[in-house]
């Protein structure tokens, strides 16, 4: 279905949406590649293979950048052709200097890897000055087969949760924060695997050298290939833990730390593929990017503002995370940058459904109007919206959660509630997810958890939710809180009770109150077997308290799975405390429910987002 198609059909079903918006949807049309899936009904098209199975994740691996070309052919003959074409041999340069193959005859029986050019943009915090012209060449991977190309494939990033943590504590210590690029990171490893590759455009090699086919020998990483990544880490691992005495975390495997023989200062090293943080103070934060520029080609880049897609504002004794450049292109990709805004992420009185109930006269004549929508499209802006989630926005959690259960056949409704969310991202594009200011260096996690009790209308299973926030032990006034940690997710199984679908949050809120005290310990060189106070977990419901401490009720708990128990034997072992919290105050509220326009104000700022 294309834009003029959907135009028709969106705005019916939201008042919140304006001729205005229909009328620039259909002035900007999108051209719409016709699959089987979009040519055929459903049901004719069941069981069966289509293109448009895997088109959103195709989507997503790009980013939103017009000016970035899709192949060699448009790249040499587009606008920034000269710029293109230096980065394609600065590109070349490096592949040949790390002498990443060489040229041979392809032996009999074996079939070669394909390869492609890609083309990126990078541009500075703001999104719009340019700061280079980037073309990588990349291995299709897709086409290895498993046992002759590659075997193992895992590699570590850090994450998101991690790095938020590690740069509360930069805060909190007024530390530096810096990052370097590892240049053709995957070019550095050698590969255990015997892999032939297609020679690429623009390589020109001898041709009257032997008779047979010519292909690329790799004896080094590509980008692209399923196990360079890995091959990458192990290089990184082996160098920064044996050459530069970092110890590798236990709890976040892309996370090293150091601690000075001079202070109780520290260095963490937060890798993500080539981008590397660097935090700590000054002189071992020098002293450890000085180590790595002797063993890799390395591209300092100072105090770091932009990480990951989060640009990262500094101020005293806090930093900022903000995403407003990353919400301008989505904005810009779905043709709401003129939209007018709305309060809440999605209406109060929003009732989803998978499909209109039929046992109702007005909804089987709304069914005609809740028509089927583009797939691809939809799930490209729930994609969208949930890296933006992830990152730093935990106010729309539930949103994008309850969103994305329609991805397999959206609707209408689904389409205009998803617009919906993005008019209120646009009109709090300026929020950023602030780390601070905190008053002391020590600081530690306080957890809320929330359940919403058959919440879900097509399964009637419950929504669980919590958030983590650091803060600082203060005897005046209310402390600083900052959100590092949120989860909003459906329940796995049917809670037969308020209580039971609170208990069954209050475990995976209590999961994650002991990993992150286990990390905080960690990077903080406390021993693992010192007394740690209590992590304390709020929670609005008496009962799953008293579940918690006490094994009562048995008739009516002992259907609960023994998984849901862990919560027990924590309380039991002093790990965790549970506190009741009036719901009125329970910030975990906007990740399990739509919530009127004051309370989503109120709890998003006590989660730090200003």
């Amino acid at each position: 279905m294309g834009e003029e198609e959907l135009a028709n059909t969106i705005d019916i079903f939201s008042d919140t949406e304006s001729d205005e918006d229909t009328e620039s949807l259909k002035k900007t049309p999108t051209p719409v590649i016709p699959t089987l899936a979009s040519t055929c009904t459903r049901r004719e098209t069941a069981g069966k293979f289509t293109s448009t199975r895997y088109q959103h994740e195709a989507y997503m691996a790009r980013t939103l950048d017009p000016d970035e070309p899709p192949s060699y052919t448009e790249a040499l003959e587009s606008p920034q052709a000269p710029e293109w074409k230096q980065a394609i041999e600065e590109e070349l340069k490096s592949v040949i200097e790390n002498h990443t193959w060489e040229l041979v005859e392809l032996p009999k029986g074996r079939t070669p890897v394909k390869c492609r050019w890609t083309f990126r943009v990078k541009r500075g915090a703001a999104g719009g000055e340019v700061i280079k012209y980037k073309a990588r060449l990349v291995a299709k991977g897709f086409t290895q087969r498993y046992g002759i190309d590659y075997l193992e494939t895992y590699a570590p990033v850090v994450k998101l949760t991690s790095l938020r943590i590690i740069l509360a504590l930069a805060a909190a210590r007024d530390y530096e924060v810096d990052q370097t690029d590892i240049k053709s990171a995957y070019l550095l490893a050698k590969l255990d695997e015997e892999i032939y590759m297609d020679i690429p455009e623009g390589l020109d090699v001898e041709k009257n050298i032997g008779t047979g086919r010519k292909v690329c020998k790799l004896l080094k990483g590509l980008y692209g290939l399923k196990q360079s990544g890995r091959m990458w880490n192990q290089e990184w691992d082996r160098h920064l833990v044996g050459t530069c005495g970092f110890t590798r975390s236990k709890d976040d495997h892309a996370v090293y730390l150091k601690k000075s023989e001079k202070s109780d200062d520290y260095c963490w090293v937060l890798i993500w593929v080539d981008d590397v943080l660097w935090i700590g103070s000054r002189d071992m934060v020098d002293e450890a990017k000085s180590q790595l520029a002797q063993q890799f080609p390395v591209t300092d880049m100072g105090s770091a503002h932009f990480f990951l897609g989060i640009e990262i504002v500094r101020g005293p004794q806090k930093i900022s995370l903000n995403q407003s450049a990353y919400i301008q292109k989505i904005l810009e990709r779905f043709h709401l940058t003129n939209a007018h805004t709305v309060s809440t992420p999605l209406n109060p009185g929003t009732k989803l459904l998978e499909t209109p109930d039929t046992s109702d006269r007005e909804a089987r004549v709304d069914r005609v109007v809740d028509s089927e929508v583009d797939e691809t499209e939809y799930r490209s802006m729930i994609g969208s919206l949930m890296y933006l989630m992830l990152c730093s926005r935990p106010d729309i959690a539930f949103a994008v959660v309850v969103l994305s259960r329609y991805n397999d056949s959206p609707r209408a409704s689904h389409w205009s509630a998803a617009k919906h969310l993005l008019r209120y991202v646009k009109k709090t594009a300026h929020l950023g997810l602030t780390l601070g200011p905190f008053s002391t260096k020590n600081v530690h996690p306080i957890l809320y958890s929330d359940a919403d009790w058959a919440g879900d209308l097509d399964t009637r299973k419950s929504t669980g939710g919590y958030v983590c926030v650091l803060t600082t032990s203060s005897s005046t006034g209310n402390p600083i809180q900052s959100a590092i940690s949120w989860s909003s997710k459906r329940q796995q199984t049917v809670a037969l009770s308020s209580t039971e679908a609170e208990y069954m949050a209050l475990t995976q809120a209590a999961k994650e109150a002991i990993w992150v005290s286990r990390f905080l310990a960690e990077l903080q060189g406390i021993p693992e077997n010192s007394q740690s106070p209590k992590t304390r977990i709020y929670i609005d419901n008496q009962g799953s308290i008293a579940l918690a401490h006490n094994p009562e009720f048995h008739a009516r708990t002992k259907h609960i799975a023994i998984q849901e128990h862990y919560v027990r034997e924590k309380v039991t072992t002093g790990e965790i405390e549970l506190v009741y919290l009036h719901t009125g105050d329970m910030i975990a509220d906007c990740l399990t429910k739509n919530l009127s326009r004051e309370k989503v104000e109120r709890f998003r700022g006590e989660m730090g987002l200003h």
